[in-house]
């Protein structure tokens, strides 16, 4: 007698069964005879004998039985079968209650329930296997989209250091992080955010390549740039407007992503990226399309601070506009270095493309 399971699902009964190079579904949907189930639990069984007993069944290869996920050993308890990309889920019949599904099927790959859903949460898993050229293919794509995307953040931050922000630098930047998450979404089994160990912990095929460098670069160097060059004058508005956009993209990539669902750190992280790279895409977009951006003024400098911090040296200086109103702009260490209160300087002050209210000393 060959390995079998009996399985419900709602009213149906299935039998799964295992023989020497395949495994048979076999739907039960009337009650058998002895005969019958002695020619079905007989290693020669074959889908002809199936057909004659007037039963449907499933052929899967062993190469096709991707994994089974069984929590649990209780009548009930669900049952989860992976076959390719098919997720499967059954209950546990009574007559099989209290059994090792693990002894029964050995050559069937074991994959555990993800953490915090108590075995029910695994249903949209999709269980993919590497293979050699497929890994080296990998590593290197990985190499190849490392190398562009912090080339891409080198284009941006020397073009805003030497010429100020441009949509050469805002392109190169926005097309980087898109590659790399596009490459994340369509290949998960050989990429990953952060770290593979959550994926060997949970039961995944764990990735073999991290797109970390290809994503965070680029996205930390559009922010950094974008603060580099401008004051931020209205703070509440741009970070409405930034977290908006990122948190709809990070709902969008949770449910594409199985790391992003099951990894926490991963998600915190990714969240906290998506929110720098949002408000820098907004930030330098509501600059650089800004239709009245030659309605600069002339200003006379009140003050001028320097504040040296954990992160650098950052310098300011207060200006009083045409309109009475004094505003605290961030400058360049050379700038102040060149300036003193009573100095007059070219400013722009004013709301950009998009709203948000920002400021800058023009030529600086």
């Amino acid at each position: 007698m060959v390995n079998h399971v009996l399985l419900r699902k709602g009213g149906k009964l299935l039998l799964l069964v295992q023989y020497p190079d395949r495994y048979y579904l076999v739907t039960v949907d009337r009650k058998l005879t002895q005969e019958a189930e002695a020619r079905l639990l007989s290693g020669s069984c074959s889908p002809q004998t199936i057909q004659e007993l007037g039963l449907t069944c499933q052929t899967i290869t062993r190469q096709e039985f991707k994994g089974v996920c069984c929590p649990g050993g209780s009548a009930g308890d669900p049952l989860t079968l992976y076959i390719n990309t098919e997720t499967l889920k059954y209950q546990l019949d009574d007559d099989f209650a209290g059994q090792d599904i693990s002894q029964m099927f050995p050559d069937i790959p074991r994959v555990q329930p993800p953490s915090g859903t108590g075995g029910h949460g695994a249903k949209d898993w999709r269980i993919s296997r590497q293979t050699e050229s497929g890994r080296k293919t990998a590593r290197i794509a990985d190499l190849a989209l490392n190398v562009v995307s912090i080339g891409c953040s080198a284009v941006a931050a020397i073009t805003t250091i030497n010429h100020g922000l441009s949509l050469l630098g805002l392109v190169a930047c926005l097309g980087a992080v898109i590659v790399n998450l596009a490459v994340y979404l369509c290949f998960p089994q050989y990429f990953s955010i952060l770290s593979s160990k959550e994926f060997k912990r949970v039961g995944y095929t764990a990735p073999v390549e991290h797109l970390d460098l290809g994503v965070f670069v680029p996205a930390t160097i559009l922010f950094f740039c974008g603060f580099r060059s401008l004051t931020v004058l209205s703070w509440g508005k741009l970070l409405l407007m930034g977290v908006v956009p990122g948190a709809v993209l990070l709902v969008i990539l949770r449910k594409l992503s199985r790391e992003l669902r099951e990894n926490q750190t991963s998600l915190l992280a990714f969240g906290l990226v998506m929110l720098l790279f949002s408000c820098g895409l907004l930030l330098q977009f509501n600059h650089l399309v800004n239709p009245a951006l030659d309605q600069t003024q002339q200003v006379t400098i009140s003050e001028t601070e320097k504040n040296r911090r954990r992160g650098g040296t950052f310098c300011d200086c207060t200006v009083v506009l045409e309109n009475g109103e004094e505003v605290e702009l961030s400058i360049s260490k050379a700038l102040y270095n060149r300036i003193k209160p009573g100095d007059t300087v070219e400013v722009y002050v004013g709301e950009g493309a998009l709203g948000i209210r920002y400021g800058f000393v023009v030529g600086d």
